[in-house]
């Protein structure tokens, strides 16, 4: 068969190829878009602040150590109008700083033992480095002496961390949230003293469900 006749039937059977193709994908070659017809994704649902402090409470109580099951109860509590959201100890009383809660003398916790949550802003309300400045405000004290055992140092999510640390028979447990730009930070403080420091990761799990809006 001379050449030119074999030229063509190739470039007819090319031809027949790829309208056999358009005919499955008729965006084919004419600059159609493959995903014109699927649908737009849907936006992700709000976080519900309450719900999500509330989801944690199981697995804040499944910590707690059987002697004190009963006698720590967490729930959640809205505060600063609504713009923080922790699990707080139920039954707890106002210490005596005031971001600070204290179990009942009755309830035999430990004379230090203190739980509470709050915003801060490592001097005046103003953006600021927050990386450095919470590392001198809620961390340097635990690095700074031999005294503390560092228990747990992680980073917990961008711009967020929990340090545990341990002096004299006591848990001492600090988490911050901070976002760049913002001019407060939140924190979580937990000061566990004699029954209390077996509650330790009950504490921290209650810490890490903290949720503030900075």
């Amino acid at each position: 068969m001379p050449a030119r006749a074999v030229t063509r039937l190739r470039a007819r059977g090319q031809a027949l190829s790829l309208a056999a193709l358009a005919a499955l994908w008729p965006g084919l070659g004419c600059g159609g878009d493959d995903h014109a017809d699927e649908p737009e994704p849907e936006p992700e649902p709000e976080i519900d602040p309450r719900h999500q402090v509330e989801a944690a409470l199981a697995d804040i109580h499944d910590a707690l150590p059987g002697d004190l099951a009963e006698a720590v109860r967490f729930h959640t509590r809205a505060l600063e109008g609504g713009e923080l959201y922790g699990a707080l100890p139920e039954g707890w009383e106002s210490g005596h700083l005031d971001w600070s809660l204290r179990p009942p003398e009755d309830a035999d916790l430990g004379f230090q033992t203190q739980y509470g949550v709050g915003f801060g802003c490592a001097g005046a309300c103003e953006p600021k480095d927050w990386d450095s400045a919470i590392v001198h405000t809620e961390f340097a004290q635990y690095r700074a002496s031999e005294r503390f055992e560092i228990l747990r140092d992680e980073r917990i999510g961008r711009g967020s961390r929990i340090v545990t640390a341990l002096r004299n028979e006591t848990i001492y447990v600090t988490a911050a949230w901070w976002q760049e730009g913002a001019s407060r930070y939140a924190f979580c403080r937990a000061t566990l003293d004699g029954p209390a420091a077996e509650a330790r990761e009950a504490f921290e799990r209650a810490c890490l469900a903290t949720h503030p809006e900075l």
